[in-house]
């Protein structure tokens, strides 16, 4: 069973993703506790409505009291966009009074931002990645790096070119010194990238800097050293952290690497499987010297079948690694696919899948809290509907309070599944 958002609006215009494949041995119950924790404070504030307001919002950044986030679809619906719009760029207050700041148009303008990537709060301005747009190449565009005022000015700072040089970022982006830094899923030079539909998904690594040059990093080769970087990058000190998603086509199960200089990349952790978790599509964060990670699959868990419900899993800067929580499924929870974030002394992330029986029997999605001692809390259980359902982003802190997104839900548009919502949670 693989998690609902992988298969993303850019994923089924021409890309696939990269799949493990080791057995992983179903676990008897957690011996960590898990509790579900009363009188949370849970709103819904937005819920999208299509069109040109735009649908399946991304994750979102703080930047002077408001919140600012792109949507994948919706907005501008000439050229190129014609038929599922091109997405849009967002901010929205505490209070819920939401407006749209930017349509993207596709062609030479970006379009099509993804499911893991979110708006970097840079220098008083905002930064992101697209999947798509960009130019005339890789079907649609082989994506953009993109720079947003609060006041809804846009400018594309770079645009990817496909094959080795990289394209399809899918995350978001880190900043170090004066460059920005990010990964794209796709591009490489190995023979080994190459799947029988004709995509490299090794990837690769990449700077810009603020004029808009941009340079590689690194070109994953697909053995050894990992392949396609769903997650982006994070600076520590002079170091970027981040992680893949497998190890080769088809390959289990995903690396945490870190990247010096002028692009050396060491391997710090393999991921084995089974009850160590594979798959890692989120970026890392860093707090008290100890990194921070999901996995989208492994660990075991009783709902899951054999690619197990995902993890959480603490990693030190020496590469000792160990899981901190497996979900189980269920009430429980699966399929993390989002960064996590630190607040208030816990990890706080969410799944995309379990909590209850809704969306079909799968469940409908979580927001949890966990301690780095490994004791879970299920703080809200998505319902479907107007509630909202399948959140895949990271959450977001603003005044005390804990926002985020889910990818459908929250009314009856966008084909009768709801066009996404924007929530607030009072831990």
């Amino acid at each position: 069973m693989v998690a609902w958002t992988r298969a993303t609006v850019f994923a089924t215009l021409f890309l696939s993703g990269c799949v493990g494949g080791s057995t992983v041995t179903v676990l008897p119950p957690t011996s960590q506790p898990l509790t579900i924790a009363p009188h949370q404070s849970y709103r819904v504030i937005y819920r999208f409505r299509g069109g040109d307001d735009g649908y399946t919002p991304d994750g979102m950044t703080a930047l002077s009291g408001s919140l600012f986030g792109t949507t994948t679809g919706g907005g501008s619906f000439a050229g190129s966009c014609s038929k599922i719009g091109c997405g849009t760029v967002f901010s929205i207050r505490g209070d819920g009074a939401k407006r749209v700041l930017y349509r993207f148009r596709g062609g030479e303008d970006a379009a099509f931002p993804q499911t893991t990537s979110f708006l970097l709060n840079w220098k008083g301005a905002l930064y992101g990645t697209s999947g798509l747009g960009g130019n005339d190449r890789c079907n649609f565009g082989c994506g953009t790096v993109f720079k947003i005022t609060t006041r809804g000015t846009e400018t594309v700072l770079f645009r990817f070119s496909g094959a080795s040089a990289g394209y399809a970022p899918f995350s978001g982006l880190a900043a170090s010194g004066k460059k920005l830094f990010g990964t794209t899923p796709y591009g490489g030079k190995s023979p080994t990238c190459f799947n029988p539909g004709g995509a490299r998904i090794c990837g690769v690594a990449f700077a810009v800097n603020e004029s808009g040059g941009g340079e590689i990093l690194y070109e994953f080769k697909g053995g050894r050293d990992g392949a396609y970087p769903v997650g982006g990058l994070i600076a520590v000190g002079r170091t970027l952290w981040g992680t893949t998603g497998g190890n080769g086509f088809y390959r289990c199960c995903g690396v945490v690497y870190t990247i010096e200089g002028a692009g050396s990349e060491h391997v710090i952790y393999r991921f084995k499987g089974g009850i160590d978790g594979q798959d890692p599509m989120a970026s890392l964060i860093a707090v008290n010297k100890t990194l921070y990670g999901t996995t989208n699959a492994g660990g075991g868990g009783n709902f899951c079948g054999t690619a197990g419900c995902g993890t959480v899993f603490a990693i030190s800067a020496k590469g000792v690694e160990r899981p901190i929580y497996r979900f189980l499924g269920s009430s429980d929870g699966s399929f993390p696919i989002a960064s996590l974030v630190f607040f208030r002394g816990k990890l706080y992330g969410t799944t995309t899948s379990g909590g209850g029986t809704g969306c079909g029997g799968q469940g409908c999605g979580t927001v949890f809290s966990l301690t780095t001692g490994g004791v879970e809390r299920i703080v809200h259980s998505f319902l479907g509907g107007a509630d909202g359902s399948r959140p895949a982003t990271n959450l977001v802190s603003l005044g005390g309070r804990l926002y985020g997104t889910t990818q459908i839900g929250g009314g009856s548009g966008c084909g009768g599944n709801g066009c996404g919502t924007i929530f607030v949670i009072t831990p």
